[in-house]
């Protein structure tokens, strides 16, 4: 099992914790995958092709987050055409869940 965690950077401190909790070989976080000067949509694309699990830690943070909103598009297409990824979504906060985001809650 491979863990993508998908958050806003507001939301760092908590996903950080969760990641540390986990480990490097269990999940994958963008500040531990991805080294300064690499291209980030390439590393954030193959760190989505290799989890078995996306996470969305949802939040008014990362309900306005291009990077998410991206992310996201990302999981879907492997859950869509290759059923080879598990959507879970965590609630941070009151802000309301799209409707086809609900069932992964």
């Amino acid at each position: 099992m491979r863990v993508f965690l998908s958050h806003s950077s507001s939301d760092k401190a908590l996903v950080e914790a969760v990641y540390s909790q986990l480990g490097k070989d269990a999940a994958w976080l963008d500040r531990a995958e991805i080294e300064w000067g690499e291209l980030f949509l390439e590393r954030i694309s193959e760190g989505i092709e290799n989890a078995s699990d996306f996470v969305l830690f949802w939040s008014s943070s990362a309900k306005k987050s291009d990077w998410v909103r991206l992310e996201l598009n990302m999981a879907f297409i492997r859950m869509l055409h290759e059923r080879a990824i598990r959507l879970k979504v965590l609630l941070l906060d009151k802000t309301s869940l799209p409707l086809y985001l609900r069932p992964f809650q």
